[in-house]
């Protein structure tokens, strides 16, 4: 016998193991993509921030993936939820929200979770101490284009 051979029954546990696991990611982490009724026009938040160091953005950055995590687990109309960051000055972020409809996805449902709630106490910490500098606009897509 070829001592190179695949020994499948020695790895068999392994491989359902694994496939297993990547069963669970899959149902447990909601990885399919989001996507708006159609003949609706979700409500986009653009938010600029700069920061004066990356201690305070490293910070920011920590506490937007928990609220990040909650959105994709308990927001199925939080469409999306992101962090981009400048390639030209890595202390400038822009944080671009992405919601089904604007008064009861983002305005009820989102802004009254705990998580957002803690993530905006702090974050408004960051700004009234001179550490972040927020601006920001919502918009109404028009639906010509796609996401």
């Amino acid at each position: 016998m070829n001592s190179r051979a695949f020994n499948f029954p020695k790895y068999f546990p392994l491989v359902i193991s694994a496939f297993a696991g990547a069963i669970a990611a899959i149902v447990l982490c909601n990885v399919a993509p989001r996507h708006k009724e159609v003949g609706r026009n979700a409500f986009v938040l653009a938010v600029d921030l700069v920061f004066t160091d990356s201690l305070s953005r490293d910070q920011f950055l920590k506490d937007a993936r928990v609220v990040a995590r909650h959105c994709r687990r308990y927001e199925p109309e939080t469409l999306m939820y992101e962090v981009l960051q400048s390639e030209k000055d890595p202390l400038k972020l822009q944080f671009l929200e992405r919601y089904a409809n604007k008064d009861d996805s983002y305005l009820t449902k989102h802004k009254s979770s705990q998580p957002f709630k803690t993530f905006r106490e702090k974050l408004q910490n960051l700004q009234e101490s001179g550490k972040v500098a927020i601006t920001g606009n919502g918009y109404n897509e028009l639906g010509i284009g796609y996401m």
